[in-house]
């Protein structure tokens, strides 16, 4: 399942071999050339505010509710990894624009998604005037279509805007999704209570029928006295009388 960037930011770290959180994720760290997260970027509490990274192939697990390693050395100082150390001053593709090889601008980069066993970026979240124009919103483009992911500038190919997927998390779409769902809820409710008001009303009209049919079965004398007429009913009351 895939991961969105702002999902791994401050999630905790544990070792498994200490049974400890050593840190928090204070950022990821995007290789642009293999458009992959190397690293993570480390939160860790103390005065000295040196840049600690854990380089990706050593995180052991990426879960809903922390990151696991194998042991808390794994931290390790970034100027250790002079390629990781340069890529501090841009570490993600977020706020680079979206351009297609031909010079069309579709927006920026605002989130991402990633590959939580490889880090291999899937997504990228993309917003601006263009894509608003076009989606009323969000769009997300595979990498697939990504030709260069540079400092400034994600390079896509032209044929990208075809490519486009709406965002199904933007909130206009969260709102007429629910209004959508309400108003259908709303209209089954409606049809159902009639539906259960026409079947109550059949059931008390059997039932009444089935209760006079009981009474008549019971009381057949009375029933037959309360049908006839009154001078019927006096003969047929002599007539039971003992001589």
């Amino acid at each position: 399942m895939r991961k969105y960037r702002k999902q791994l930011i401050s999630l905790p770290i544990i070792s498994i071999k200490e049974g400890e959180q050593i840190g928090k994720v204070r950022d990821v760290i995007v290789d642009p050339k293999a458009m992959a997260i190397s690293a993570l970027l480390v939160e860790q509490k103390g005065r000295f505010k040196e840049h600690k990274l854990i380089p990706f192939n050593k995180i052991h697990g990426i879960g809903d509710h922390a990151i696991t390693v194998e042991e808390k050395n794994v931290i390790v100082r970034a100027a250790l990894y002079p390629e990781l150390y340069k890529l501090l001053k841009h570490p993600t593709p977020i706020g680079a624009k979206v351009i297609s090889e031909k010079g069309k601008v579709f927006g920026v980069v605002n989130e991402f998604t990633c590959h939580p066993d490889t880090g291999q970026i899937e997504t990228l979240e993309i917003s601006g005037s263009l894509i608003s124009n076009w989606l009323k919103g969000k769009a997300y483009l595979s990498r697939n279509h990504v030709l260069t992911m540079g400092k400034n500038a994600v390079v896509v190919a032209e044929e990208a805007a075809t490519h486009l997927q709406k965002s199904e998390g933007s909130w206009q779409e969260k709102v007429k999704a629910f209004r959508e769902t309400g108003t259908k809820v709303w209209d089954t409710t409606v049809q159902n209570t009639k539906k259960w008001g026409h079947m109550l009303s059949k059931s008390l009209e059997k039932l009444a029928a089935e209760e006079e049919e009981i009474t008549n079965s019971v009381y057949p004398l009375t029933a037959r006295k309360n049908s006839l007429p009154e001078d019927e009913e006096a003969r047929t009351t002599k007539e039971d009388q003992p001589v």
